[in-house]
């Protein structure tokens, strides 16, 4: 219970920062057989706090989530629709080492699948690093908002060697990712489908939305810009908003207060 206990004020704390925590998380690696899924940890570490050698275990009940830890049974009721279409989810060590004015999150692979009534979704991705600096400290805020602020405003750089996407039996790889977003300034590049695409634009966190402006996607000689909004109207719904060249996705922000 205390153990319970203390990790449950940290995560209350995370709303009070007003740089990353000191915090290091080491070897985070699971598995997830729709309705169970076990994980482990090798390693925490939280100002005083250290632990080692965690086990979680979870199991699906309707629509709640009963989570074991620390000898305890916590119940996580009406858990969002997207895990309740998860089928299945591997993780491979995921560590997270997070100082004053930057933080690492480093990943070896994620396979995971969704299945609903329309579809059945797959991700495979591998080898994922993702490197933020805060270069000034600001008023207290949450860690998520001084992570997005941080990897958007200021800088952010995510390295990805590869993701395989699959819907339907319809495939679609893509390596080599590169994101940098550098004092709002952002630039892309990946392969896909052989060849090298590159894009350019900005992207601002503002509080309650991400604006990103999308200014040109090219695969070699050919402009891709177009084709690109082509599909993100697809996708377009209450908390996202597409307008050329602007996308605009608006975030939950009713449990910052």
């Amino acid at each position: 219970m205390k153990n319970l206990i203390t990790i449950a004020l940290i995560c209350l704390s995370f709303n009070v920062f007003a740089a990353f925590p000191e915090a290091l998380l080491e070897d985070f690696t699971g598995e997830y057989q729709d309705p169970n899924g076990s994980a482990t940890v090798l390693n925490v570490e939280f100002g005083d706090l250290v632990m080692e050698d965690l086990e979680f275990f979870v199991e699906k009940q309707g629509t709640s989530l009963m989570l074991e830890a620390f000898g305890e049974e916590i119940e996580i009721e009406d858990i969002p629709q997207m895990i309740d279409d998860l089928e299945v989810l591997n993780i491979s060590n995921i560590s997270v080492l997070s100082e004053a004015f930057q933080a690492q999150l480093t990943m070896n692979h994620l396979d995971a699948s969704f299945v609903t009534a329309d579809s059945t979704k797959s991700y495979d991705i591998n080898t994922l690093q993702v490197n933020c600096n805060n270069r000034s400290s600001q008023d207290p805020r949450t860690v998520l908002q001084e992570f997005l602020d941080s990897c958007l405003n200021e800088y952010g750089k995510i390295t990805l060697a590869g993701v395989n996407l699959t819907t339907d039996g319809k495939e679609t790889k893509i390596s080599g990712v590169n994101v940098i977003a550098d004092g709002n300034d952002l630039k892309v590049s990946l392969k896909a489908k052989g060849m090298k695409v590159k894009g350019t634009g900005e992207v601002y966190y503002e509080g309650d939305r991400i604006r990103l402006k999308i200014t040109k996607v090219k695969a070699g000689i050919f402009n891709l810009t177009k084709k690109i909004f082509k599909e993100l109207g697809k996708i377009q719904s209450d908390k996202i908003i597409v307008n050329r060249p602007w996308v605009t996705l608006l975030l939950d922000t009713t449990d910052e207060d």
